[in-house]
C-alpha cells in the first residue's frame, strides 16, 4: 500500500527488485525492518496477529456487524487495548481504532 512501509513475513518469498516492500523471514526481524519508518502495519492472518500483538501500540480493525462463519478469528486483545474511535462507518461494517492501555510495547531482543 502506498505511503507506508510494507513488510511481508515469509519463509519462501524472494525480496523484490525494487523497494516496494521488504521481505523478512520471521516476525523477530520486524522491529528492525520498520525502524525509523513512522507508522508500520502488520497485515496478515491469525498466526501473525497473535504473534505480533505485543508489538502493537494501535490496532485498526474492521468490525463486521453480522456474524459470519469462518475459521480465523482475531486473538483476544480487549484486556490490553481500549477503543479510541470509530474511524469510518458503512452499512455492513465499521473501522475501529484501538490503543494500548498502558502504552508499552514488547520489543523482542
Amino acid at each position: 500500500l502506498p505511503g507506508r512501509r510494507n513488510v511481508v513475513v515469509s519463509g519462501t518469498m524472494s525480496s523484490p527488485e525494487d523497494d516496494a516492500y521488504a521481505v523478512i523471514r520471521s516476525l523477530d526481524a520486524y522491529p528492525t525492518a520498520v525502524q525509523g519508518e513512522g507508522d508500520a502495519y502488520l497485515i496478515g492472518g491469525a498466526r501473525l496477529f497473535e504473534a505480533g500483538l505485543d508489538l502493537c501500540e494501535t490496532l485498526i480493525l474492521t468490525y463486521v456487524y453480522e456474524a459470519h462463519e469462518g475459521d480465523v478469528l482475531m486473538p483476544a486483545f480487549e484486556d490490553h487495548f481500549t477503543m479510541e474511535t470509530v474511524e469510518a462507518s458503512f452499512d455492513d461494517f465499521e473501522v475501529r481504532r484501538y490503543v494500548r492501555k498502558n502504552g508499552e510495547v514488547t520489543i523482542p531482543n
